[in-house]
This record gives structure tokens, sequence and C-alpha cells, in this order.
């Protein structure tokens, strides 16, 4: 080989190997990693025993940095990240059915919003609305029991019951960082755990009058939905 060949074709050559090393480079493969948040509620009195025409006070008053449940870690949640919160109002009848397959007892209640709401209220089911101010999140709602009755005030994650042509909640304000080698770690809303009173919720009630699947499955999403998450009281004649 003459050495203008020589000239032309070794830098080629290394051109060829410098791009071939560049597209046998690949990007870090992400990590998607599930948060479950905790959300703080209050119902007050706490007694299992209410007199019709009486009000029970739902309120909340937290900090909008609030604890994932699974690193224990605390985020904080723009105002504009909608939690979606779902409430309902529920008659335990027998205790051979799941708090799913007893009736909706949203009728035997008179709703009375103060700061946030409880809204679009049907049988079982509304939204519940709390107000982001001054870096908190609050709410005080009176529900006031108009018929006898065991009831039970239960709060769900409204995102594992949006319609499928919703998208994910998106979480992309959290940064988590990145992996050991150096992929991004996504966060994903694996769930939300409301905990009312701090697990004050009279669930020797619940479980007199309603097949309590925490009790029988020990799984820690219906531990925290039926035991926390599910306020139970009885309401009566004055």
């Amino acid at each position: 080989m003459n050495k203008y060949k020589k000239q032309f074709l070794l830098p080629g050559l290394l051109v060829w190997l410098l791009s071939s090393a560049v597209s046998c480079h690949k990007e870090p493969k992400p990590e998607f990693v599930n948060v479950i948040l905790e959300i703080p509620l209050r119902i007050t009195p706490v007694q299992d025993t209410v007199a019709l025409g009486d009000t029970l006070w739902l309120e909340a008053d937290f900090a909008d940095t609030v604890r994932d449940h699974k690193s224990g870690r605390y985020y904080h949640l723009p105002p504009t990240f909608d939690l979606k919160t779902r409430i309902a109002f529920v008659k335990l009848v027998s205790n051979e059915k799941t708090i799913s397959d007893q009736p909706g007892f949203a009728s035997g209640f008179e709703v009375i919003n103060t700061t946030g709401g409880v809204e679009d209220l049907r049988a079982t089911f509304g939204s519940f609305r709390m107000e982001h101010e001054g870096n908190r999140y609050r709410a005080r709602i009176g529900l006031v029991p108009r018929r006898e009755g065991v009831a039970a005030v239960n709060f769900l994650n409204g995102w594992l019951v949006r319609s499928i042509h919703l998208p994910d909640p998106d979480l992309s304000f959290l940064d988590l960082g990145t992996t050991a080698e150096g992929g991004k770690r996504i966060p994903v809303l694996e769930n939300v755990y409301y905990i009312i009173n701090g697990g004050n919720t009279n669930f020797h009630l619940f479980r007199q009058h309603c097949k309590a699947g925490s009790l029988e499955f020990m799984i820690e999403p219906t531990i925290y939905f039926e035991q926390k998450a599910t306020f139970t009281f009885v309401a009566v004649q004055k």
C-alpha cells in the first residue's frame, strides 16, 4: 500500500472505530421507584356512638411536605398536584359482607362544608377536597348523621379508581436522583394511605358489623384501608 492510500485509509478507520464505540454505548436503565403517600386526617369526637343531629368534624391540617411510607422520606407536594381523594359513606349491615358489598349511606348524613368540601356526593361516593394555603393542606367539614345505623366513613385513593382514559399521576416534580449506574430514578405513585386519628378508628365496631379482609389476609393495603382509613360509629336517637 503506498503512502497516499495510508494517509486516507488510517484516518477513515479511526473515525469508524470511534463511531462504533459511541453507537455501542447504551444509556443506563432507569429505576422505577414506588411511592406511597401518607395523608393524616381527623374525625372527632372519636367515640363509637353518636347521637342523631350531633356533628362529627372531618378535618385536615398538615404540611404539604408529606411522608413516603416506603422510604420514610418526606416529599413536597406542589399545589398543582391533585390527590384525587374519594370519600365513601357506607352502612354496615352484615358481618358476612365486605365493605364493598355493603349499601351506601350518604343519604344518612348532612354535610356542612366550611373549609374544603365533600362534593359530587352520590349514594356512596363523593370527592374530598382540601384547600392548599400557606404550605399546608386544610379542611373542616361537618358530618351530621340523620339516620340510625352503623356507619363507616372511608377514604380512598382516587387514582386507583380513575378512568382508564386518564393518564397516570405525574410525579416528575420529585427528584429521586440517579442509580449507581447513572440511570434516572423515576417515582411511581403506588398508593395513598389515609390515616384517621393516627389509627384510632373504632375498628372493633367495623369487625363486628363487616367482614374484615384485613384480619383474614393481612395484606398491608387492606390493613390501612379498613383499620386506618375507615372511621366507624353507631348513629342513635338522642
